[in-house]
């Protein structure tokens, strides 16, 4: 094996995970009125950054805006918390008889909230990923998954090393 294993952009778990909860929340925790006002505001919140970001940065991807398959790296996350928060929060609550929504602040945080810990999830699972890749090709695997030389082996192009480096 070549190469370092990609992200799966539209088969992420944690954006398959995300919808699955999502399903959850809509149809059964918000209609039995199950974890009160937290389920009934915020986990959607909390959601929209793991459930979009990865189908968002794979259409990126798909029409070569993205050059590379690395997971979501920081800067994406934020990058993205901040556009949600400006249109979900501050553009589309100003028009009321187009958007049912309301400005709220908390739900700006709930989506960096979200983003930053499914980046985490990200970070864990690429960590695995490279350990089973490393003891395939059996090379020794040195337990620093996030350092720039363990990193770089393998790839195919600039951009993909940077993109690993830069996690």
């Amino acid at each position: 094996m070549n190469q370092r294993p990609k992200f799966h952009f539209f088969g992420d778990p944690i954006c398959l995970a995300s919808m699955i909860f999502y399903a959850v929340n809509r149809w059964y925790f918000k209609p039995h009125d199950i974890g009160g006002a937290f389920t009934q505001g915020y986990v959607n919140d909390l959601l929209c950054l793991p459930l979009f970001l990865p189908l968002i940065l794979g259409v990126q991807r798909m029409i070569g805006l993205r050059k590379h398959d690395a997971p979501p790296r920081m800067w994406e996350v934020v990058q993205h918390a901040i556009i949600f928060s400006i249109l979900f929060e501050v553009v589309l609550p100003r028009y009321p008889r187009q958007f049912h929504t309301t400005a709220d602040p908390w739900d700006a945080i709930a989506y960096l909230v979200g983003g930053v810990t499914a980046w985490f999830c990200w970070r864990f699972l690429a960590a695995a990923k490279r350990r089973r890749w490393s003891a395939e090709a059996d090379e020794p695997f040195d337990g620093l998954a996030w350092s720039a030389s363990s990193l770089s082996k393998g790839w195919n192009s600039p951009e993909e090393d940077r993109a690993w480096q830069a996690l």
